[in-house]
């Protein structure tokens, strides 16, 4: 999962929620966001403890692609 993770730098969505991913397996997943900050979404199981929801929630939001000003340049 790491390598996948890591090295697919196009896909910046996981569907983990039918996986028996525990709360261990989600942790490691934390440690891997900070490898692989191409990755903004992954859904887990909703059988994973609250507090280790929320701690993957805070890692995707690091991740997330800062919204720029797109268009025209005003002169």
């Amino acid at each position: 999962m790491k390598f996948c993770l890591v090295k697919n730098k196009t896909l910046p969505r996981y569907d983990f929620k039918h996986n028996n991913i525990t709360d261990d397996g989600v942790e490691a997943i934390i440690e891997i966001l900070t490898m692989a900050n191409h990755v903004s979404e992954v859904g887990i199981s909703e059988w994973v403890n609250e507090e280790t929801y929320e701690k993957l929630q805070k890692a995707l939001l690091a991740n997330k692609p800062k919204k720029g000003k797109k268009g025209k340049k005003k002169k």
